[in-house]
């Protein structure tokens, strides 16, 4: 008899598939342009601090005021509220005053603090497509064609990348079309054993360089 065919393991015994790892996304992973991002938001922070202040020594005013005027009526007022209740409506409005100087101060900031977060990430998004298309515009300084990616959701200049794109994607095209168009002619040339002495050889050496130019750009 032949030796019987082992049988599958059973399902809870095969090896698990290991979890996509889940990358954390720290402060610095969001601040790409330092000199960009950090400046809009610190001008972005001064000019929140210097609303809310203006605002608040508004509101602060009036309750100054208003605490003024219960002051001076409770003066007036002796003959029908005794000294200790006096003491203990002063002492609530003074209490109550400094609460709500705390309170607003503690609104500004969070106020701040919002803001802030929400440029960071907006400027990100902002910054996120200058610094990949920065580095487009190095590797085509340097006579390369790249491969251009699509941008990550959420990011801004979609229009301007699409537009890009095309141009990178039309130039590889025709850096194809030169390359195979060089090729076939020096194949022919050579098929036909064309002399390749004195100018005409020279040019054809031009060719194979240029030739191989092209086909390097397209290595991106």
């Amino acid at each position: 008899m032949g030796n019987p065919v082992a049988a599958a393991p059973p399902p809870e015994a095969a090896p698990l598939s290991p979890l996509p790892a889940k990358h954390r996304r720290y402060l610095r992973h969001y601040i790409i342009d330092k000199r960009l991002q950090l400046r809009y938001i610190a001008i972005v922070s001064l000019l929140s601090a210097a609303i809310s202040t203006l605002l608040g020594w508004l509101i602060w005013s009036q309750r100054a005021q208003a605490s003024q005027t219960i002051r001076n009526s409770l003066l007036q007022a002796g003959d029908f509220i005794g000294p200790t209740q006096q003491a203990e409506i002063l002492q609530h409005l003074t209490g109550s005053d400094t609460t709500v100087l705390v309170r607003m101060g503690l609104v500004c900031g969070a106020l701040i603090i919002v803001l802030s977060a929400v440029l960071l990430v907006m400027t990100h998004k902002v910054a996120g497509p200058l610094y990949v298309i920065g580095n487009y515009f190095d590797k085509l300084a340097s006579g390369r064609l790249p491969l251009v990616h699509n941008l990550r959701r959420g990011d801004e200049f979609k229009t301007f990348h699409k537009k890009f794109k095309d141009m990178c994607n039309a130039l590889r095209v025709r850096a194809e079309e030169d390359a195979e168009i060089y090729g076939l002619f020096l194949a022919a040339c050579a098929q036909a054993k064309v002399d390749e002495s004195g100018a005409l050889g020279h040019g054809l050496e031009e060719m194979r360089r240029s030739k191989k130019e092209k086909e390097e750009s397209l290595l991106g």
